[in-house]
């Protein structure tokens, strides 16, 4: 299937000071032939199977941020809200695309080779598609990573995810990983 997009944006920024930054966007898309995914009737054991599907689209999205350095290249902060509309011509929403929406973060830069980053982020209730139609729950992430610069090329990293260990579904029959630890080694080439 081909996919044609049309879509129109905008945005504001502010800066009040030299370390806030404010900003607002707003878009629009019309979409022809949107890909999205659906479950399916059929069920084998206890898992759904999904299938991808085809139709026209519309998404509408206001967004609102806010960055801010707290100690100039040591502390910032950087947020978002969002609300969107993302539809089917039919009127129903695209599934498992979420209304509403949020992110921030919080970065740490104690040294030069050495940043803590945390961040959450919440995910509104999702709509499924088909019979029966059922709703999603919405969910709230918090993580955290750790990075540090040994040489220039060469660095270490540990990243938390899902620090609370919430049981939440992106889609509908699949739960995601509860608490999650993640090491490894970065090479800068």
């Amino acid at each position: 299937q081909h996919q044609y997009v049309f879509g129109v944006d905008g945005g504001i920024e502010l800066k009040p000071t030299e370390w806030i930054k404010l900003y607002g966007t707003v878009s629009y898309q019309a979409i022809n032939n949107y890909a999205f995914y659906a479950r399916e009737d059929q069920f084998f054991g206890s898992k759904t199977f999904y299938e991808l599907n085809y139709a026209n689209a519309s998404k509408f999205r206001l967004e609102v941020g806010a960055t801010q350095q707290l100690i100039s290249n040591k502390i910032w902060f950087n947020g978002f809200i969002y609300a969107q509309r993302p539809e089917l011509k039919s009127g129903n929403d695209i599934p498992f695309e979420e209304r509403l929406g949020a992110e921030a973060s919080f970065t740490f830069k104690p040294t030069s080779a050495m940043s803590i980053n945390t961040w959450t982020q919440y995910v509104g209730e999702r709509e499924t598609f088909g019979a029966p139609k059922e709703t999603l729950k919405s969910f709230i992430l918090f993580n955290t990573e750790l990075d540090y610069q040994l040489t220039e090329k060469f660095g270490l990293y540990v990243k938390v995810l899902n620090i609370l260990g919430q049981e939440y579904e992106i889609w509908k029959g699949y739960e995601e990983r509860p608490f999650q630890i993640f090491g490894g080694i970065k090479l800068t080439l």
